[in-house]
């Protein structure tokens, strides 16, 4: 699955342009890999409402929501993941030794620039400070790559980036996931669609090996994969979204296994509860997206049993104990406690799956697995938009916030705002 393009929506909640992507990855020459600037870009010359202080465990309430620590530690990583990268993909652009390397870290240099300018944005709106140099760690990053020479060089660049890519996308998906504040989901949402566009132009150099790529997730007991000589598991007929090539895909880990399970499981609990939802819910927008909802999981459900087909998984044929449970709650309810009990349900769902879903496509060494993730991920978030559409998605419709250590404060009343400076030095 490789981006370039795609369709411009903007959120009425913060004016933040969140763009759904479409087509291969490499965009076009002075574009962005999310479409357009986004609105706020354009209009920063307004911070927030002052925020009250915080110590790193408090939620700051702001015009857009609560703002948790986790919240400010993602613009934080955002905004030193764009003070590193952006050197050497520029040095890379002139120093490395093949042509896709050259273009491809290149492009995302270009492209770190647009989302630093986004961060930035975002973070003076929130009061929120930002660093102005990278870590010692990222410093001898860029010391070590630019250290190098020929494909050494184009390895070592590769290499890095990867693994920082791979660690960061989790916790993008984490926030997207968990936060109460629109303007930081919206950011969380565009700032996703930035780091799996360039994960997908570092695996296109074809550097990033195994060593590029972070640990798997520890999982559960998987099931176990049918041994050859013996029937695979059935599958339907595959849907035109996945290659179907008989080939060899690579290493499939544990974690790999249980994204396929996790993805069956939950088209069999959700796909019930969006057809009784199509028919019985009150709200027009819970009908019409909860039957949306629905439709898209047997896609999606067809896609999962095709690759787990492919690969000799076997799946589960009903949904757990617990999912039983919900489906059970969900339709004793009648009138508008069954929109929001339903709502609420799969809200909390689709926020604990979509950050395992980020997981093993950082992580996973399987081509197939990559490709599935990519696809199953682009499918959770829009049916977390879809919920949220339906006006019923509160507090309790969210899972609980990541703990952090340590988060930046936000700027009090009494001193002025973050201003968005131009990008860094570095630049």
């Amino acid at each position: 699955m490789r981006y370039a393009g795609g369709r411009i929506a903007v959120t009425a909640a913060s004016g933040l342009v969140v763009l759904q992507l479409v087509g291969a990855c490499a965009a076009p020459e002075g574009a962005r890999p999310d479409g357009d600037v986004p609105a706020f870009v354009a209009a920063t010359g307004t911070a927030g409402p002052a925020a009250a202080p915080a110590a790193a465990g408090d939620f700051v309430d702001t015009e857009w929501g609560p703002l948790s620590p986790a919240d400010r530690v993602l613009l934080m990583k955002v905004r030193l993941a764009g003070l590193w990268e952006i050197p050497v993909g520029r040095e890379a652009r002139t120093k490395a030794a093949r042509p896709r390397t050259r273009t491809n870290l290149g492009e995302m240099a270009r492209q770190h620039v647009l989302l630093d300018a986004d961060v930035r944005a975002v973070a003076r709106k929130l009061r929120v400070t930002l660093p102005d140099t990278p870590t010692d760690e990222q410093l001898g990053w860029i010391a070590e790559i630019s250290g190098k020479s020929g494909t050494a060089y184009d390895r070592t660049a590769v290499k890095r980036l990867r693994q920082a890519h791979g660690t960061v996308f989790p916790v993008i998906a984490q926030v997207r996931a968990t936060t109460r504040n629109t303007l930081v989901r919206d950011f969380a949402e565009l700032a996703a669609r930035f780091v799996n566009a360039h994960m997908d132009l570092l695996e296109a150099t074809g550097f990033a090996d195994s060593a590029a790529i972070p640990a798997p997730p520890d999982a559960g007991p998987p099931p176990e994969v049918v041994p050859p000589g013996e029937p695979a598991p059935v599958a339907p007929p595959a849907t035109k979204l996945l290659d179907q090539s008989p080939r060899d895909t690579g290493p499939l880990s544990p974690a790999d296994i249980d994204l396929l399970v996790k993805v069956r499981q939950a088209g069999l609990w959700e796909i019930p509860v969006g057809r009784e939802a199509a028919a019985r819910a009150v709200g027009e927008k819970t009908r019409k997206n909860l039957g949306e909802i629905a439709r898209q999981h047997e896609l999606l459900d067809a896609d999962v049993r095709a690759v787990a087909a492919r690969l000799r998984v076997p799946l589960p044929d009903e949904p757990t104990d617990e999912q039983q449970g919900w489906i059970m709650e969900i339709f004793l309810k009648t009138g508008e406690e069954f929109d929001q009990t339903a709502v609420t349900r799969l809200r909390v769902a689709h926020g604990k799956v979509f950050p395992v879903i980020a997981q093993v496509r950082a992580t996973t060494r399987n081509s197939a697995i990559r490709d599935f993730a990519d696809l199953a991920a682009r499918f959770v978030r829009t049916h977390m938009s879809l919920l949220e559409g339906t006006g019923l998605v509160g507090e309790t419709s969210l899972p609980s916030a990541p703990e952090v250590t340590t988060a930046p404060e936000p700027v009090p009343d009494d001193r002025p705002a973050p201003s968005a400076p131009p990008a860094t030095s570095l630049l």
